[in-house]
C-alpha cells in the first residue's frame, strides 16, 4: 500500500494497477497545496473522477473541500463559491458534519475576501449547534479563527484569536499534518489584528512569526500574505522614515513575486494594488499606473471583472 504521510515532489498517477487509501489520497492533495504545489494539485485532483455533486459520497466531498481550498488560495473565490453551497448541502444531507463545518468556514473565507456584505448565519449556526460535537480540536481552531474575522465579533477578535492559536497548539492537534499550516495562519491573523489597533511591535512580531513558520513548512503562500501584512501595517505606515517606506515597497515587490511563481492571484492582485495606492496618495501618478493596470488584469483572470469584448 503506497502512502503519501510526507510530501513527495514525485507525480503519482491513479492507474488501475496501483492502491491507495483514500485517506491518503486526500491528505497527499492537501499536503502538495499547503506546500503551493497548486498546478501538481490540480493536475492530480483531474484524474480523479468526481461524479456531480448531488451524488457525492464522503470520499469525493473530502476531494471537492480539497479543490474549493485549493480555488480560494490561488484567488478564485467565486468559482469555489459555487461549488460550496451545493456541496454543503450534500454533507448536511448525509449528516457529515465535519465537512459541513468546513464548507460553512470556506464559505465565510470567500465572502470576507470579496469584502461583500452577508450575514455570518453559517458561522453562527456551527459555534452553537455543532462546536461540542467536534471531535478534532484543528477544525475547532479553524472554527475560532474564521469567527475571529467577522464584525458580529469584532469585541471577541483577541480572545477568538487566542482561543484558536491554544487549540492549535495543544498535544491533540500536533500530530495532524494540517497543524503546522493552520497554527502560521493564525499567527498571521494576530498580527494583523494588532497592526489595526496600533499595537506595532505585537504586530511585528507575529507577522515575522508568521513568516519564519511559512518558509519552514514551504507555506510559500503564507510567506507571501505576511510579507505583505507586514509591509502594510508596519513599514508603510505615514509616520515611517522613507527609508522604513522603501523596506515596506521591497517587502510588497517580493511578495508579489513570489505570489506570481505560485500562481496565488489574489495576494498578487493585493500586492499591486497597496502599490499603486501608495504612489497615488503621494501624488506620483505616473508610478502607480503599472500597478493599477496589473490589478486590472489580475481580477479580469480571478473572474471578479469581465475581460473587454474585442473589436472585430
Amino acid at each position: 500500500m503506497a502512502t503519501f504521510q510526507s510530501y513527495n515532489e514525485q507525480s503519482y498517477e491513479l492507474s488501475s494497477h496501483q492502491s491507495y487509501s483514500k485517506t491518503d489520497v486526500i491528505t497527499y492533495i492537501s499536503q502538495m497545496i499547503n506546500r503551493s504545489k497548486f498546478n501538481d494539485a490540480i493536475s492530480y485532483i483531474a484524474q480523479i473522477k468526481i461524479p456531480s455533486i448531488a451524488y457525492a459520497n464522503e470520499f469525493y466531498l473530502n476531494i471537492l473541500e480539497q479543490l474549493v481550498k485549493l480555488m480560494i488560495y490561488q484567488g478564485y473565490q467565486l468559482k469555489a463559491e459555487k461549488i460550496i453551497e451545493k456541496a454543503r448541502d450534500r454533507a448536511f444531507e448525509l449528516e457529515l458534519f465535519d465537512l459541513y463545518v468546513k464548507f460553512n468556514i470556506w464559505d465565510s473565507m470567500v465572502k470576507q475576501s470579496l469584502k461583500r456584505s452577508y450575514p455570518s448565519v453559517p458561522i453562527f449556526e456551527s459555534l452553537d449547534n455543532y462546536y461540542d460535537d467536534l471531535t478534532d480540536d484543528l477544525l475547532k481552531s479553524q472554527l475560532y479563527l474564521q469567527a475571529s474575522h467577522l464584525n458580529d465579533f469584532i469585541a471577541s477578535q483577541e480572545s477568538f484569536l487566542k482561543e484558536s492559536y491554544k487549540l492549535v497548539t495543544n498535544g491533540q492537534t500536533t500530530r495532524s499534518n494540517e497543524q503546522p499550516y493552520v497554527e502560521a495562519a493564525i499567527t498571521n491573523s494576530l498580527g494583523v489584528f494588532y497592526g489595526l489597533i496600533g499595537e506595532n511591535e505585537k504586530c511585528k512580531n507575529f507577522l515575522e512569526l508568521s513568516i519564519a513558520k511559512g518558509k519552514t513548512i514551504g507555506d510559500k503562500r503564507r510567506v507571501a500574505g505576511s510579507m505583505t501584512n507586514l509591509a502594510n501595517l508596519h513599514y508603510l505606515e505615514p509616520q515611517k522614515a522613507p527609508e522604513t517606506h522603501l523596506i515596506g515597497r521591497s517587502m510588497i515587490q517580493e511578495s508579489i513575486k513570489i505570489s506570481e511563481e505560485i500562481q496565488c492571484f489574489e495576494y498578487a492582485m493585493i500586492g499591486n494594488l497597496l502599490l499603486a495606492e501608495y504612489y497615488q496618495k503621494r501624488g506620483k501618478t505616473t508610478l502607480s499606473v503599472p500597478y493599477y493596470d496589473n490589478v486590472y488584469k489580475l481580477q479580469i483572470v480571478r473572474g471578479i471583472v469581465e475581460e473587454p469584448a474585442k473589436k472585430v
